[in-house]
């Protein structure tokens, strides 16, 4: 069933939104602007209201089309049309909110439209139908041509808008970007972290400036949205609105000199290993295992048993009589399991049993969730006897480290690590993935045991730890652990 939000990515401007967007604009009042998709009309509203005359606008949905012609059809010249195949070029300012409609919810028609030979340079069965606004918009830009939209923050990080980026990196420079960071724009939509992009078009890609970044926690902030001063940065070194603290690019060392980074094990069938009632002759196969959600900043808020059963090679051996009569109800779900390596159906994916002779169990551990959704760092402290789960990650110290796995935990749970993360792992919004390959990477600070100064510092962050584990004070503390960060780095990298 047709569905105008769903289908046409129907999302109506707030006003306040729509008037700061016109404001920006300083070109004549006889600039040649288009909106592409111009629902109702409340950018032709501001656009008229300030004073432009020479205003464009299309619209695909007829009910809207009607009402803005109705209402400024005699100042702007108003198509009813799709935008993919508007034929007017040659602006100065293509200004707007493009629809947010996923591949699937394309109409058939503009899939039609994206396979022609210019848009299937760019667009996959993954596309959003903004990232053609986008492109289409920058198209029928004149040189030195703003583009002003209003999108989601997410495309700047998503795998299947590479193509756009790297079209823009191509065509200009962005001039402005107005972030908003949690702050819901449209009631209802279950999207967040818009920004507003200011984008030049530009031939001369050689020599762009740097970008400057605006973050407004408040939209109604806009109505002095030029008076604000933002920071610069060198956008598209990162394509992040995140700014690093500098200090942090000074360290050489990264975590992987110093711990070892893997990733939760995967039994395939959780349902088959879970603990759920223990039972008698079963309770030596039970092993503690720590999942995403009972990670929290610095401590472990709980933990689940799962039964391990992977040193026995023979189920049908008679000692294995009580395992066997557990596991056999589960076994064509097990069987169907994808990556077992054998034959032996009630074992996990993984090598359990390698990994208990190990002795990685025993080891005390730093965990982190897979993907952390809730803005700050959270690396969580276990001292020993714990598994980690599939959906998360864990770090352990290499044989030929002298310092405290606590000093790595405070550590990676600063401002200034998560900061990094935020750049550099990847991202699907304001989601942060924490993978073996990027957390490997993280910068670490490793001390000099004959500088007293260093080993001072580090004696306070250990014992500051302690009383966090311990439910001390716990936000003064993590202050106080980031200042003393500052100052070890100060003392090494200044």
């Amino acid at each position: 069933m047709f569905n105008k939000i769903k289908n046409l990515g129907k999302a109506y401007t707030p006003d306040i939104i729509s008037k700061a967007m016109v404001s920006l604009i300083d070109k004549p009042k006889t600039a040649k602007i288009l909106e592409p998709g111009c629902g109702r009309g409340v950018f032709l509203k501001y656009l008229i209201e300030s004073g432009f005359k020479n205003i464009y606008a299309c619209e695909i949905d007829k009910e809207d089309y009607e009402i803005s012609n109705n209402l400024y059809g005699n100042v702007a010249k108003i198509e009813l049309k799709d935008y993919l195949i508007y034929d007017e070029t040659g602006f100065d300012v293509v200004i707007g909110n493009p629809p947010y409609v996923r591949w699937q919810n394309i109409t058939k028609e503009d899939k039609e439209i994206l396979k022609n030979d210019f848009w299937k340079k760019y667009s996959n069965g993954f596309w959003d139908l903004k990232y053609a606004f986008i492109i289409e918009s920058v198209e029928k830009l004149k040189e030195n041509g703003y583009l002003i939209f209003l999108v989601p923050s997410i495309w700047m990080q998503l795998t299947n808008a590479k193509s756009v980026r790297k079209y823009l990196e191509e065509h200009g420079y962005f001039k402005k970007i107005i972030y908003f960071g949690d702050a819901q724009i449209f009631k209802g939509m279950d999207i967040n972290s818009f920004i507003i992009m200011y984008y030049v078009k530009t031939s001369d890609i050689k020599n762009i400036p740097k970008t400057e970044i605006i973050e407004l926690d408040d939209p109604n902030k806009l109505e002095i949205i030029n008076k604000i001063k933002g920071r610069y940065k060198d956008f598209y070194k990162d394509w992040s609105l995140v700014f690093l603290n500098p200090d942090i690019e000074k360290i050489p060392y990264k975590l992987k000199d110093f711990l070892n980074v893997r990733v939760g094990y995967v039994s395939g069938y959780h349902e088959a290993f879970e603990v759920k009632n223990s039972i008698k002759d079963l309770d030596k196969y039970e092993y503690n295992f720590a999942k995403a959600k009972n990670c929290k900043r610095y401590v472990l808020d709980g933990y689940k048993k799962y039964y391990i059963f992977d040193e026995i090679e023979d189920i049908n051996d008679p000692r294995n009589n009580v395992v066997k009569t557990y596991i056999e109800k589960f076994k064509n779900k097990l069987l169907e399991r994808k990556g077992l390596k054998s034959d032996k159906w009630w074992k996990w994916v993984d090598n359990m049993k390698k990994e208990i002779e190990s002795g990685i169990y025993e080891k005390e551990k730093i965990i982190a969730p897979s993907r952390n959704y809730s803005g700050e760092s959270i690396f969580s402290y276990c001292d020993g006897k714990m598994f980690v789960g599939h959906d998360a990650i864990f770090l352990y110290k290499k044989d030929e480290t002298k310092e405290d796995l606590k000093y790595f935990l405070a550590w990676l749970n600063t401002k200034m690590v998560n900061e990094w993360c935020q750049v550099y792992e990847p991202k699907s919004g304001n989601v942060i993935r924490y993978v073996q390959g990027k957390t490997k990477m993280i910068p670490v600070i490793p001390i000099n045991w004959d500088n007293e100064e260093e080993v001072k510092i580090y004696n306070k962050i250990i014992k500051l730890v302690d009383m966090i584990l311990r439910n001390s004070n716990s936000k003064n503390n993590e202050v106080k652990i980031e200042n003393l960060f500052k100052q070890l780095i100060k003392i090494k990298y200044r």
